[in-house]
């Protein structure tokens, strides 16, 4: 195959294993590829935070766009598109405008052909084996999976404080229904409707008053009420929610610049509607001890499965079949949080939230409880990072990917050595210390 005969696929693929290849010669200057860098999830660049190295020590990190022609780059609008400003390099497998790129905020970036950087005889065969991965595999998965963990908990230790505890897991499992892109705005409409003005405002009401209010409380906080976005409150539910929200006052709205959220299911309204009826849910015991008590019910093995169920939350009628109030969906979207997220949200936020908090309460039977299920918790669903680094390694990684202790192994492994350009002394491949 001639490179300029390659499929933008191809070259995606080319690229991801670009880690150790032939320099790079950019207007006069040699740059390895330390990192290929990250596929994002949705849209933006292909490849985010990709890392170049000069033979006189300097780094150059942005992100990477690949295309089959170079004009592509103005066909499909990235020259007017911010969210490509942070690109440095151009990869195409033809190049047939000759000149750099320019990026929206004006900037110039080199457009990089194929033909340019590798001839046709070191393109890659199709069937290039990925590297061998080492024998004690699962031992530093394992090893690496604790390593998160303690981070983790360190975090939420610190941001604890003088005993916020409630709040600041209420703050970390709002991040996480928030996602990667709206994840801070998630946090910061917690801490301006904070738990303990939530649950002390909905604690002694029937169920339904109670949901109402809270997703008022949120809703409204963010913005995203019917009323507050020029829209007629056509539905019961949602002249409900704007009687709801009128009666408790709450906080002055504040214009949120929602991010992608991907699939409509992940709509920003329908997460924080699910927020409320989980706090709404735990509003008896309160969020901490409701939580807490799950994770202490019954034996380890079952405690993922209580944790899940827990933080699951369906949705009914009214938000089966909308986007946001006001705002109808095409299709039934199912559940508010779904079981995936729900697995997601236990290893990521509750198992560390309460390592820590046992920790500085002295809950030393409760802390090691959280070690043991952590490290025996199911795997969580594939993500795309995931899928990246797991391509690198071939099948024997992906047969060690047995529980979400080495998923997140591999995760740690991802930010501390691949995104640092330590592909070559990646701890994982066999030969390496």
């Amino acid at each position: 195959m001639k490179p300029c005969e390659m499929t933008e696929a191809e070259l995606a693929e080319l690229w991801r294993r670009a880690s150790g290849r032939r320099p790079l010669e950019l207007e006069g200057e040699s740059w390895e590829v330390a990192y290929p860098g990250r596929r994002p999830g949705q849209g933006g660049p292909d490849f985010q935070g990709a890392l170049l190295a000069g033979k006189s020590g300097q780094l150059l990190r942005g992100d990477v766009e690949a295309h089959r022609l170079s004009s592509l780059w103005r066909a499909h609008g990235h020259h007017r598109d911010p969210a490509y400003n942070d690109v440095i390099l151009h990869l195409v497998a033809q190049d047939d405008t000759h000149r750099p790129i320019r990026l929206e905020n004006g900037q110039e970036v080199p457009t990089l052909a194929l033909d340019a950087w590798i001839g046709e005889a070191d393109l890659p065969s199709p069937e290039v084996a990925a590297a061998s991965p080492r024998p004690d595999l699962g031992l530093l998965l394992d090893r690496a999976g604790g390593k998160r963990l303690e981070e983790k908990a360190a975090c939420f230790y610190e941001e604890m404080g003088d005993g916020e505890g409630p709040q600041v897991l209420y703050r970390g499992l709002l991040g996480a229904l928030g996602y990667a892109g709206n994840k801070d705005a998630f946090r910061n409409l917690a801490d301006r409707v904070p738990l303990r003005q939530l649950e002390g405002y909905i604690g002694n009401m029937e169920d339904e008053e109670a949901v109402a209010q809270a997703e008022a409380f949120l809703l409204g906080a963010a913005g995203l009420l019917p009323s507050q976005r020029e829209l007629p409150p056509d539905h019961p539910w949602e002249r409900c929610l704007e009687l709801a929200r009128a009666r408790c006052g709450g906080e002055v709205a504040i214009p949120v610049p929602w991010l992608r959220w991907g699939r409509p299911g992940n709509h920003p309204a329908r997460r924080l509607a699910g927020a409320a009826r989980m706090a709404v849910g735990f509003r008896r015991q309160g969020l901490l001890e409701g939580l807490k008590s799950l994770l202490e019910k019954g034996s380890e093995a079952r405690v993922a499965g209580e944790l899940s169920r827990g933080l699951k939350v369906e949705a009914d009628d009214y938000w089966r079949c909308h986007l946001c109030p006001g705002t109808k969906a095409p299709g039934d979207l199912g559940a508010l949080v779904g079981l995936g997220r729900a697995r997601e949200m236990a290893v990521n936020i509750v198992l560390p939230f309460f390592l820590a908090w046992a920790r500085r309460e002295g809950r030393h039977q409760l802390a090691e409880r959280c070690l043991k299920v952590y490290k025996r918790h199911p795997k969580l669903p594939d993500n795309g990072l995931l899928g990246q680094v797991r391509a690198c390694l071939g099948p024997a990684l992906a047969g060690a990917l047995t529980s979400a202790c080495r998923q997140q192994g591999l995760l740690h492994l991802e930010r501390n050595v691949c995104y640092q350009g330590g592909c070559r002394a990646c701890p994982l491949k066999e030969g390496n210390p």
